[in-house]
């Protein structure tokens, strides 16, 4: 190719790359947290600006549009290398990049000063360009991300495209033969029109997977604000729950103490000694809503820092027959294994479950613990004869405050506190909690034995 012609291919070049440039930079202003946007954009604008100044060579100095023209594309592609690895976040070897472009720069300098001629500029940056390509084609051959099969596919086409073509093209100049497929003119003129579509099978196979990467960014947020929203409804119903529990429980007590004032303040005769006691136990059911709520304020800030020791479940069972006073059964592949728990959640959750049994069951005798281990966990069902949670309840009672029965009480359990408090504690431990079955009423909760070098599994 004559320099005349490459002066017209140069600048074709440079229209062409001005369009996905403006789109990568308008992408970037959109979407700071991807900086393969801006990075893309930049290298484009190089290899435009590169390409300008080659097309403009016959105006400008020759020594100087030389070195800065081809040291222009030179970091463009660099650029264009670093952007693909960017989007497919794939960094082996990343830098020798620099270490290669150090080494081309070097390399143009002796060129440009001993020998700047059309051909050894030619070979030079078309050596440069092969090896860079070859590097982009390998990091998205090699990344195990597909975020867009057909950006892939346009990214590996524009690698080995590059590579191949800039490999005839750097060869030819060096041979400087004539013959037909040998000729450095021909594979000058197949390299420029393949850049043309270079650009766009760059800019395609980058814009496909980042618009990928954007998309999936935006589910990300959708999932996030949607789990955001049921934490506030979530918070919001037990605020509810909360407020018509307080109502409840303490509006029975001070209308009593109510009436009992008014009926004194208009001399008539105050409370029998009856309603004195029914005042007092109503009073005492109050106090013993409000301490549950308070208990539960001073346990929860070790949901998020469990002590964990490992212990034997067989110690556990043990210590549960003793305080609890239950039947206990277990098998033996149970009882020798080890769980990592907070001794003290462990009780307070265990404790929960079988005052839960105890309150809605028929009778105490019929309250049981089973232990259960498999693979990875170990599960406690606590049994009772009780009517059960309907499934329409099923998970709606593990909510903050939330009673199926609200006449009956027991400590924190009477607050809707109960059963919320043993699934947090489960959570902490890496575990679950969960309503087995209606009939016999069961709960169970599974934690997770120990896993390599002492962590939770």
């Amino acid at each position: 190719m004559t320099e005349s012609l490459f002066t017209q291919f140069a600048a074709l070049l440079a229209a062409a790359l001005l369009i996905p440039s403006f789109i990568f930079l308008a992408y970037g202003v959109n979407h700071r947290n991807m900086p393969f946007w801006w990075t893309a954009a930049i290298a484009y604008f190089l290899i435009f600006f590169g390409s300008t100044l080659a097309a403009a060579r016959n105006i400008l100095p020759d020594l100087a549009v030389s070195f800065l023209a081809n040291a222009l594309i030179a970091v463009g592609y660099v650029l264009c290398l670093r952007s693909v690895r960017m989007v497919k976040t794939c960094w082996r070897f990343s830098q020798a990049d620099l270490v290669l472009f150090g080494a081309y720069l070097a390399s143009l300098v002796l060129v440009v000063t001993l020998n700047n001629t059309y051909p050894a500029r030619v070979a030079l940056i078309s050596t440069f360009i092969a090896v860079i390509s070859s590097t982009a084609f390998m990091a998205v051959f090699r990344c195990a991300v597909r975020t867009s099969r057909l950006g892939d596919v346009a990214l590996l086409v524009f690698g080995f495209g590059n590579a191949m073509f800039a490999t005839f093209r750097g060869g030819s100049a060096v041979l400087g033969r004539t013959d037909y497929f040998l000729s450095f003119a021909l594979w000058d003129q197949v390299f420029f029109i393949w850049s043309i579509a270079a650009v766009f099978c760059f800019a395609i196979g980058l814009f496909l997977n980042g618009t990928a990467l954007i998309g999936d960014e935006t589910r990300r947020a959708l999932e996030k604000e949607r789990l955001l929203t049921e934490a506030l409804t979530e918070a919001l119903e037990g605020q509810r729950n909360l407020q018509k529990l307080v109502l409840h429980e303490l509006k029975r007590p001070l209308n009593s103490v109510v009436t009992a004032v008014e009926l004194s303040r208009h001399g008539q005769a105050g409370m029998s000694p009856e309603e004195v006691e029914r005042v007092h136990q109503l009073t005492c059911l109050a106090n013993d809503y409000l301490r549950g709520i308070g208990d539960y304020e001073d346990i929860q800030a070790l949901f998020d820092s469990p002590t964990l020791t490992e212990v034997r479940v067989a110690d556990l069972i043990e210590d549960v027959r003793n305080k609890w006073q239950v039947a206990i059964y277990a098998s033996d592949a149970a009882s020798n294994v080890s769980l990592s728990v907070d001794l003290l959640l462990f009780d307070i959750a265990i404790g929960n479950l079988i005052e839960n049994a105890r309150k809605f069951g028929r009778t105490a005798e019929n309250i049981g613990l089973a232990f259960h281990a498999d693979a990875g966990h170990v599960s406690f069902d606590v049994k009772d004869d009780g009517p059960g949670i309907p499934s329409a309840e099923a998970e709606k009672v593990f909510r903050q405050f939330y009673k199926i029965n609200s006449t009956q009480t027991n400590a924190i359990k009477g607050c809707g506190l109960g059963l919320y408090i043993v699934r947090r504690i489960a959570e902490a431990h890496g575990g679950t909690c969960k309503v087995l079955s209606q009939r016999p009423s069961t709960l169970r909760l599974t934690l997770p034995k120990p896993g390599p070098r002492g962590k939770t599994a």
